[in-house]
């Protein structure tokens, strides 16, 4: 990563490692992850970020999700992006990008990775490289000499609880793999305080059995010496419920604070072990396809903060609450629900501060239309997440005063036809959220009537930021109640769902106080240029508009011409900028 001012100077760069076999587009989305997450930790607001993988850019913007582990990462590259407006990414080609790949090939030179502040020498070693000319024989060997000062010996110089935090980062595998470097080495990766077991860095192409993968994991826990574990890891192919069960519990009398078990979807089902439900020393549990969660028996997780549950299949409605009633300090719970095994599902606890709750099975058979209820009530909650690609499924909400941020996406499969009982409580469900400073909202195929939309009549007075993508009647019903909104991003709906209206009086909002406004997948069309018109001409105090035309559909033309159209606009704010990309 290479970070540089407008002049195209380098300022400085950082180098990582990942460890094993990732494949490129996973390899490149984490990197840029990483870089959000770095220029985020240094401070800086404006920022482009110049990323020469456009299978990651391209990802990146897609308005559908990706529900794998580059999608996961791709989210949490977004998220950073929804908390910081003004940075951006854009792809470059990777002849102009040549700086990043001279610091990728001179950071081998180094046993760890690297900040450099002063990376001049870097470059220079680099283009005298390329020269081939006996001129700079003398400079290129004193440069690489300065590259590869001492790096084996400051690796040989730190302690052995440095050394375990380096190795704590790596699968056991590979940890366990050092021992052979030397005799200082050997028994190093028993006090590592993580260990990560995935039966697929086990030998895939032999095609390791059960038995020999739990004889692995066993005879590491015989050697381990750590007696209070950060981390266990478990991700298998094979596995019984006895060899599953021996695992964990070892794990659990090492008193450990984080588990991660991690279940194949081709397995046959696997029971949650029960030593997990009353281990009094963790902290952060993630389960995925685990079968039979329990809704009864001894629950006891006083100090679970974190709890993610991904494709776990639970015995009736109660289970999960059951789960829930034992853990008094939990602070965050991740759902992913992939499978319709109860009809209702309820969430309750009064400590929870951050929700994600995501449902997409298909239920769209038309001889099943079986509705699916979904109870919240979490009444300390401060962020939550709820996306749904669910047909006939109903959100309800309890209390939710300490509401600070909220990311809503009900993207139906299919347009609906009338459901009064679905835009009723979908519409109440929205009007739950009154108290949130940033709100995130899609509603997707729902065109929701007239006679129930005259309903949702409900004050967000703590809104100011507000990025919208469903039926065009929910824009000018927020500006109207969001009195103290400054930043307003709209994404275009679909043909049938632009009906533009405009508010009967002026909102307070335009008049004091919007300052940023972006429209994505501007369409050239009727509604479109009605609304940018009426938003310029009433919008008192505004900064900046940025308007991004429909990357498919849209000829150079027509946007020459759309851009000529809205530069005649009236601006009610002189100081107003307008973009139009």
């Amino acid at each position: 990563m290479v970070l540089g001012d407008d002049t195209g100077t380098t300022l400085l760069c950082r180098t990582l490692w990942f460890i094993g076999d990732i494949g490129v587009l996973e390899r490149e989305s984490r990197g840029l992850l990483e870089g959000l997450t770095w220029i985020k930790s240094l401070g800086f607001s404006n920022v482009v970020f110049e990323v020469d993988a456009k299978g990651v850019v391209d990802v990146l913007q897609r308005r559908e999700e990706i529900w794998t582990k580059v999608g996961r990462i791709i989210r949490a590259s977004k998220a950073i992006l929804d908390s910081k407006p003004c940075f951006r990414v854009q792809f470059v080609s990777r002849q102009a990008n040549v700086v990043v790949h001279v610091f990728a090939r001179a950071s081998t030179s180094y046993a760890s990775p690297t900040i450099w502040v002063e990376p001049l020498d870097f470059v220079w070693y680099s283009v005298l490289r390329r020269t081939q000319k006996p001129f700079f024989g003398f400079i290129m060997e004193k440069t690489k000499q300065y590259c590869r000062k001492e790096s084996i010996d400051r690796l040989s110089a730190l302690p052995d609880d440095i050394l375990c935090h380096i190795l704590s980062f790596l699968p056991t595998k590979l940890s366990v793999a050092t021992s052979i470097l030397s005799r200082r080495w050997r028994f190093l990766w028993a006090h590592v305080p993580n260990l990560d077991f995935d039966s697929e860095n086990h030998g895939r192409e032999s095609k390791i059995d059960e038995r020999s993968f739990f004889d692995i994991i066993y005879r590491v826990m015989s050697l381990y010496k750590v007696e209070n574990m950060d981390t266990f890891s478990l991700c298998f192919i094979r596995m019984s419920q006895s060899q599953l069960e021996t695992c964990i519990d070892a794990a659990v009398i090492r008193n450990v604070k984080n588990i991660s078990l991690i279940a194949p979807n081709n397995f046959p089902s696997v029971s949650l072990p029960c030593c997990i439900l009353t281990c009094k020393t963790l902290v952060d549990l993630t389960l995925y396809n685990i079968w039979d969660m329990p809704m009864s028996g001894d629950i006891s997780l006083p100090a679970l903060k974190r709890l993610c549950l991904d494709s776990v299949f639970y015995d009736t409605a109660g289970s999960l609450p059951h789960l829930l009633s034992g853990c008094p300090v939990l602070d965050e719970l991740i759902v992913e629900r992939t499978d319709a095994d109860t009809g209702c599902f309820y969430i309750s606890s009064p400590t929870l501060k951050r929700l994600m709750f995501s449902s997409y099975f298909d239920n769209t058979d038309e001889f099943e239309r079986e509705a699916y209820t979904v109870e919240i009530d979490t009444p300390a909650l401060s962020y939550l997440h709820v996306y749904s690609r669910t047909r006939y499924e109903y959100v309800s909400v309890g209390s939710l005063t300490s509401l600070i941020e909220a990311d809503v996406d009900l993207e139906y499969v299919s347009p609906m036809e009338t459901d009064d009982l679905l835009f009723r409580s979908t519409l109440e469900f929205v009007g739950r959220l009154c108290n949130v400073k940033c709100l995130k909202l899609s509603i997707g195929w729902m065109e929701v009537p007239d006679s129930e939309f005259s309903a949702l009549n409900v004050k967000f007075h703590n809104l100011t930021k507000l990025e919208i993508a469903p039926d065009w009647r929910f824009i000018s019903n927020f500006l109207e109640n969001a009195d103290n909104l400054e930043v307003l991003m709209i994404r275009t709906a679909d043909e049938y769902l632009k009906y533009w209206i405009e508010p009967k009086q002026v909102p307070t909002c335009l008049l004091l106080h919007l300052g940023t406004v972006r429209i994505d997948q501007f369409g050239c069309t009727e509604p479109e240029f009605n609304m940018v018109r009426y938003i310029l001409r009433n919008a008192k105090v505004l900064k900046r508009m940025e308007i991004y035309t429909e990357s498919h559909g849209i000829d150079l033309k027509e946007k020459f011409v759309a851009l000529k159209i809205i530069s005649l606009f009236q601006r009610g704010s002189e100081a107003c900028e307008l973009a139009f990309h």
